[in-house]
């Protein structure tokens, strides 16, 4: 599972997600989608924009967690 770690980035600045969008131009309803996990894939312009803005990497937003469902068992 990829886990979207945006709103603990944001959380942790006291960031709106407004603030967000102005400032990475974005869409304010693509930075919500984002912030909010229901985005279902992932466009590179619009990580481009919040790297830069946040000054992160890509790691720093997404984080691959492994469903405990999912482990193959050998």
């Amino acid at each position: 599972m990829i886990e979207n770690r945006l709103s603990t980035i944001l959380g942790a600045r006291r960031m709106s997600i407004r603030e967000l969008a102005r400032g990475a131009e974005l869409d304010y309803s693509a930075a919500h989608r984002f912030y909010s996990g229901r985005t279902t894939r992932y466009d590179a312009d619009v990580l481009n924009r919040l790297c830069r803005f946040l000054g992160v990497q890509v790691g720093d937003l997404l984080e691959y967690v492994p469903d405990p469902d999912s482990v193959i068992k050998a």
